[in-house]
């Protein structure tokens, strides 16, 4: 018998507390449970009828499914019908599959009784059911996450190969969309310690869900820590310096798609290419931009936790064979409460061209840093060219200050990439210019929110006011941070 020793903490909480987890070849381990609901079931009503029929029947089926999930159904009519799901860890055999699950119809309702909605998880399966309809949507909370109180050595060292494993178990595990979403890697972490890891999802998720609910987790995992893992709904991710999974249990990797995700906008601007940049054709730009724009208004204003990406830049963009952009890499990502504005930071990360100035020049943290790095993207789209490349080429000079300067003299479709010079949307252009202008203002309380932006991308033309000098950060520097600048190629922080 092995033992380890994780500290519990729940995401919505501020407070935790110690628990002792033991590890054994035939007892599923017990971790975590929920009982949201404060209503109480009648003893004798309709729903708790059909709810004990609904955990009955996925106990029967998951010790004849090799799939390792299933979903079900009981009773006709809402509110009395009831609605479950089990998810068992992607190296299990049917048996064991089938005796975690009935472990847990047990267990919930032990842990649970009465409730309308509840789910509870042991280290090889999830169980859970509602009284609403939960299947195909990303849920990610409730949610939990444990680590291991043993540090490691070498944090930054340990912290890259970490942040590098965990990004490529995710898009493995959400590129399976036919059987089991789950991916495990080994990575070497010194001569005679690896680094193991596990991704997995319900395999009723999209592709493009299953990333965003695995890289919550992955920005929520604290640093330097030995161990972790992220429990939610619709997905699971884990980490440790030991082997905890069956290799052999596990799928093949899949084959490449046939259409795979490819970085963008950036390695494909103008100058830098200019036959991919005339692919781009406008309309798609502006169907990025908006894209980029909702998903970030998700992460701001619409998710339980409130997320900041911190490194939001062309090469974190993926677009699927519609064009449709996906944001990618939460590894430098953090959390913010509801109640919390900002806060303070002497140790800056992200790219050089994308940073606002706050952040750079002062460690203020706010949502309003990946405002300023949406309205460089955003600029990057319409002129074709990297805010780097641009400074480079223009001695210093940034790329929002030059739109600025074109849009004073009345020229502003100066600032159009060459290779579509020919466009029916000027009002498109124009407007994704002053809100990239608009985005970059030096004080940030006079950037707009994400939820303005998609507002104003998807309205009819208005005219916008022309917006004082964007920022200009080269150069000033008023107090000692650290600014670790990751790689657009490979996402390195150096």
């Amino acid at each position: 018998m092995t033992s380890s020793l994780f500290i519990f903490l729940p995401l919505s909480i501020s407070f935790f507390f110690f628990i002792k987890i033991f590890s054994t070849e035939t007892a599923p381990q017990y971790l975590y449970h929920d009982c949201p609901s404060a209503a109480l079931l009648a003893p004798d009503s309709t729903y708790q009828s059909n709810l004990h029929t609904l955990l009955s029947n996925l106990s029967s089926t998951a010790t004849h499914t090799t799939a390792g999930f299933a979903v079900a159904t009981t009773g006709q009519n809402p509110p009395d019908r009831a609605y479950g799901a089990f998810l068992c860890r992607g190296d299990l055999d049917i048996t064991t599959c089938g005796y975690c699950v009935g472990t847990g119809v047990q267990g919930i309702l032990e842990r649970c009784p009465n409730q309308r909605a509840s789910a509870i998880w042991y280290d090889r399966c999830m169980l859970r059911y509602s009284n609403r309809a939960i299947f195909a949507a990303m849920e990610w909370s409730p949610n939990v996450i444990f680590f291991n109180m043993g540090n490691v050595s070498d944090a930054t060292r340990f912290t890259q190969l970490l942040r590098d494993t965990l990004n490529d178990v995710t898009m493995r595990a959400s590129a399976d969309g036919l059987g089991k979403k789950v991916a495990a890697a080994e990575a070497n972490l010194a001569i005679s310690q690896k680094l193991y890891a596990l991704a997995q999802c319900t395999p009723d998720l999209t592709s493009s869900d299953c990333v965003a609910c695995l890289q919550i987790g992955i920005a929520n995992l604290p640093e330097g820590k030995q161990g972790g893992r992220f429990l939610a709904p619709s997905c699971n991710l884990r980490y440790e310096l030991y082997p905890f999974y069956n290799a052999s249990g596990l799928p093949l990797p899949a084959p490449p798609p046939p259409a795979p995700a490819h970085p963008a906008p950036g390695p494909v601007t103008g100058s830098e290419d200019p036959n991919r940049s005339r692919d781009l054709v406008w309309s798609t730009r502006y169907k990025i931009a908006c894209g980029i724009a909702r998903g970030m208004r998700y992460l701001h204003e619409e998710s339980r936790i409130q997320v900041i990406h911190r490194d939001l830049k062309a090469s974190n963009i993926l677009l699927d064979d519609e064009m449709n952009p996906k944001i990618s890499d939460f590894g430098i990502a953090r959390t913010i409460k509801a109640d919390q504005s900002q806060e303070n930071t002497n140790k800056v990360v992200g790219t050089i061209g994308y940073i606002a100035p706050e952040y750079i020049l002062h460690g203020e943290l706010s949502m309003k840093l990946d405002i300023y790095s949406f309205g460089i993207l955003l600029l990057e789209l319409v002129s074709g060219q990297k805010n780097k490349s641009f400074c480079q080429l223009h001695e210093g000079e940034d790329i929002a200050i030059h739109a600025r300067k074109n849009l004073r003299d009345g020229t502003p479709l100066a600032v159009l990439d060459p290779a579509i010079k020919e466009t029916n949307s000027e009002d498109e252009v124009l407007r994704c210019i002053r809100i990239g202008l608009l985005c970059t203002l030096e004080d940030p309380n006079q950037r707009p929110t994400m939820a303005d932006i998609v507002r104003e991308l998807s309205s009819r033309p208005i005219p916008l006011e022309l917006p004082q000098q964007p920022a200009f950060v080269l150069g000033r520097t008023e107090r000692p941070v650290e600014v670790l600048e990751t790689d657009e190629s490979t996402g390195t922080i150096h």
